[in-house]
C-alpha cells in the first residue's frame, strides 16, 4: 500500500514557493543595483561588472523557477489523480512496496521532459505552445547548468521575472501573481506588528521597481497596471506601512481612466476606494495640480495632503 500520497495543494504550494524564493533573489539583485543608480555612480563597466558577478544568482532563480513550474504541473495532474505521477516502469517501484506500506515519495517520478505530455492526455484544457516552448526552452538550459558548466549561457533578471509571470499567467489565469505574491510574504511574517508593517513596505518597495523594469504591456498583461496612466498614491498600501516606507505606493489608477471616473483601483493590496474629482486644495495647493481626492480620508492622492 503508498501511504502519505501527497495532493494537489501539497504540490501547488512548494511550487509557489520556489516562485517566490527565485523572485527574492532576483528582487534583491535589483534593489542594491538600484542604490548604486540613485546614488550615481554607475557606468556602463561598473553596470555589466554588476551583472556578470551576479550571474550564480540569477541562474540559482532560474532553476528554482524551472522546479516550481514542475511541481506546479505535478499538482494540476495530481487534481486528476497522484498515481499518474509515478514512474510507468514498475521495476524502478521500491523493493517490498507488494507486501508493505511505503511512502509515495519513495517512488520514482515521471521524468519532467513526460510532464507535459502527461497534463495535455489527462487535463481538458491543454497547454498553450507559448508555455510548451518556454518550458521546454528552460528545461533544457536548467539542465546545462545543473550538470556542466557552460561559460557562454548568460540569464538576464527580466528572463526570469518573465518566466514566472507567463507561467503563472498560464496555469492559474490573469493578474494572480501580486496575490501569491502578498499570501507568501504575510504567512512568512512573525506575526508581529511592526514586522507585518516592514513587510508592506518591502512590498512597496519592490513593486516600486517592478513597475519601472517591466515593459507597459507586460505590467498591463499581468498586474492590470498601465505604465502610461496617471498613477496615485494608495492610502490602504500607505498605511499599512508608513513606518517604514522608504517610498511612497503610487499604485493606484483610475478605473475607468475617465474624468468622471469615481474610483481608483490598486493592483498590490487589491482594493478599490471611492475618490471626489475637484482639485487639490491642501497647503500645496499652488504646486499640486492633483483633482482625485480619496472620499473617505479627504485626502489628495497626488500630494497625499488633507484638504481643507
Amino acid at each position: 500500500m503508498i501511504k502519505d500520497i501527497p495532493d494537489s495543494k501539497d504540490f501547488r504550494t512548494v511550487g509557489i514557493n520556489f516562485f517566490n524564493l527565485a523572485w527574492d533573489s532576483i528582487i534583491d539583485l535589483l534593489l542594491v543595483f538600484n542604490i548604486y543608480e540613485e546614488a550615481e555612480i554607475v557606468d556602463k563597466e561598473m553596470e555589466e561588472h554588476y551583472w556578470k558577478a551576479s550571474q550564480d544568482k540569477i541562474k540559482t532563480s532560474y532553476i528554482l523557477v524551472q522546479q516550481g513550474v514542475e511541481m506546479l504541473l505535478k499538482g494540476r495532474i495530481a487534481e486528476v489523480s497522484p498515481y499518474l505521477l509515478l514512474s510507468r516502469n514498475v521495476a524502478e517501484w521500491p523493493k517490498g512496496c507488494a507486501s508493505q506500506s511505503i511512502c509515495f515519495s519513495k517512488f520514482k517520478m515521471i521524468d519532467a521532459q513526460d510532464l507535459i505530455k502527461c497534463y495535455n492526455t489527462v487535463r481538458e484544457q491543454k497547454l498553450s505552445n507559448n508555455f510548451v516552448n518556454k518550458f521546454t526552452e528552460t528545461r533544457k538550459s536548467r539542465n546545462i547548468l545543473i550538470h556542466t558548466i557552460d561559460k557562454d549561457l548568460a540569464i538576464k533578471v527580466e528572463e526570469v521575472l518573465d518566466l514566472i509571470l507567463e507561467f503563472i499567467f498560464e496555469l492559474f489565469g490573469e493578474k494572480k501573481w501580486a496575490e501569491f505574491r502578498v499570501k507568501y510574504l504575510e504567512e512568512n511574517c512573525s506575526g508581529i506588528r511592526e514586522d507585518y508593517e516592514a513587510m508592506k513596505a518591502s512590498l512597496v518597495e519592490e513593486f516600486t521597481e517592478i513597475v519601472e523594469v517591466l515593459s507597459p504591456a507586460k505590467l498591463k498583461k499581468h498586474f492590470n497596471f498601465d505604465k502610461k496612466q496617471r498613477s496615485y498614491v494608495c492610502l490602504n498600501c500607505y498605511y499599512e506601512g508608513s513606518k517604514y516606507l522608504s517610498k511612497e505606493p503610487y499604485f493606484a489608477q483610475l478605473s475607468p481612466n475617465k474624468p468622471s471616473a469615481t474610483q481608483v483601483y490598486c493592483f498590490l493590496c487589491n482594493t478599490t476606494s471611492d475618490v471626489t474629482r475637484c482639485s487639490c486644495n491642501g497647503s500645496l495647493k499652488q504646486k499640486c495640480k492633483g483633482n482625485v481626492i480619496d472620499k473617505k480620508e479627504n485626502i489628495c492622492l497626488s500630494c497625499r495632503e488633507e484638504q481643507s
